[in-house]
């Protein structure tokens, strides 16, 4: 088990400011030898979970992420859905998704361990540690995997009502094309997909995705998605 200095505990548990909290879990994950961190809420009530991120991870990493849509087929998500067992990354996780570990690779996130909560409210997060260099050990992985589990836990309960205080903001009402096109974008749908469902055009579809985006006041259409359904937008609505 690996211990961190009693006073960095400790403030941790006494913040409230969800930036100085990231800040200082930072400091922690450093301190056990890794270079980034990524805490991320999920959206439960999706079939295809949809994750509100926080963290350090390199910003061209992050828009790569979300630009070539990997968290559908992300070997990470899938066992922190189904799973509280920490999990090691290794060349055989991602043996159906090379693709993605080389691209993630190429923008130094290389290796880690990742590992999940569910509360007794349904609500799931899931926690990362990435180094860009040096795999994770079978000794490193069980000495470290002790505290990343203890420092998800203090995560999840700090930071996951600012995640659902965040996703309520916004008083602007969608349109229903616009929550309907969301509905689809939240069942795992690509712009493509929905258009074709709806029997619009895919520019059309953009446009109101676009439209979606600006309302909820999100920086993309995942974000958009997440604030819909969390704060009920989407509950009752008709796909088609």
């Amino acid at each position: 088990m690996t211990h961190w200095p009693e006073q960095q505990l400790c403030e941790l548990l006494r913040l409230t400011d969800e930036n100085r909290i990231l800040r200082s879990a930072v400091t922690l994950i450093r301190d056990l030898g890794f270079d980034y961190l990524q805490f991320s809420t999920a959206l439960s009530a999706c079939p295809h979970p949809i994750f509100m991120s926080k963290g350090n991870l390199p910003p061209r990493w992050t828009a790569r992420y979300h630009d070539m849509d990997y968290a559908r087929v992300d070997p990470v998500i899938a066992h922190c859905r189904e799973s509280l067992a920490p999990l090691r990354w290794t060349d055989e996780l991602f043996a159906d998704t090379p693709g993605l570990r080389q691209d993630a690779s190429a923008h130094g996130v290389s290796h880690g361990l990742s590992l999940a909560v569910h509360d007794a409210h349904g609500q799931m997060s899931m926690l990362s540690l990435v180094r860009r260099t040096l795999p994770v050990s079978d000794d490193e992985f069980y000495a470290k995997a002790g505290a990343s589990l203890w420092l998800c836990n203090v995560l999840h309960e700090r930071l996951k009502n600012h995640v659902i205080q965040a996703l309520a903001m916004t008083s602007t009402e969608l349109s229903v094309r616009e929550r309907q096109i969301l509905h689809w974008l939240a069942e795992g749908k690509t712009a493509g997909e929905t258009a074709m469902i709806l029997n619009l055009s895919e520019r059309t579809v953009n446009f109101h995705i676009t439209s979606a985006v600006r309302k909820t006041g999100q920086k993309n259409k995942t974000l958009a998605v997440v604030h819909a359904a969390k704060a009920g937008i989407l509950d009752g609505v008709m796909p088609a």
